[in-house]
């Protein structure tokens, strides 16, 4: 699921950015990826690590129960990300 998210944000590409300012394979803005506590997310391994993060947050907010965590959890995720752009 990271893989494909991360495919879908950057073609799985670290030097990527937006126009708004997302960076990296997960396309995060520094202030989520500062919220993360996970590291420079202008690094790889950190820019991935907080994506999970950031997507775990999301799915445990909007699906509490685990059963519900499945694609309904992307879709949403998408839905939230394209409010923000």
């Amino acid at each position: 699921m990271l893989a494909a998210q991360g495919y879908q944000e950057s073609q799985l590409n670290q030097s990527a950015s937006s126009h708004v300012g997302d960076i990296g394979v997960m396309q995060l803005m520094l202030e989520t990826g500062a919220q993360m506590k996970v590291g420079d997310i202008k690094i790889t391994e950190a820019n991935i690590h907080a994506g999970a993060k950031y997507m775990d947050m999301v799915m445990s907010k909007y699906f509490p129960r685990r059963s519900q965590r499945r694609e309904p959890a992307l879709v949403r995720l998408r839905e939230l990300q394209c409010r923000v752009r």
